[in-house]
């Protein structure tokens, strides 16, 4: 049925989501501040629309690929803020 390839699917992205924030804790914190800033002030895209935190954590899907956890965090590095000395967090690129 629809209800069971819905509940398959729910488990598969959840386990995804676990193994991408294992992989680079370093976004967890990112994350949840570019949500709860775009809950308090959704963002104009260039082209047009708005960026809402409904749509930022849209970007989820791409766990669902085969490069989609190098898609997503290299899309989280371009949202980091730069370091004190202006120059990117050497920490975010570090391996595990």
């Amino acid at each position: 049925t629809a209800d069971e390839v819905y509940a398959a699917t729910y488990k598969r992205m959840e386990e995804r989501n676990r193994r991408f924030y294992q992989r680079y804790p370093q976004d967890v914190e990112l994350v949840r501040s570019l949500v709860a800033g775009l809950h308090a002030a959704p963002a104009p895209l260039p082209r047009g629309g708005t960026l809402t935190a409904r749509r930022f954590l849209q970007l989820g899907l791409l766990l669902g690929s085969a490069s989609g956890f190098e898609a997503l965090h290299d899309l989280l590095e371009l949202a980091r803020p730069p370091s004190a000395d202006g120059l990117p967090d050497a920490t975010s690129s570090l391996p595990d």
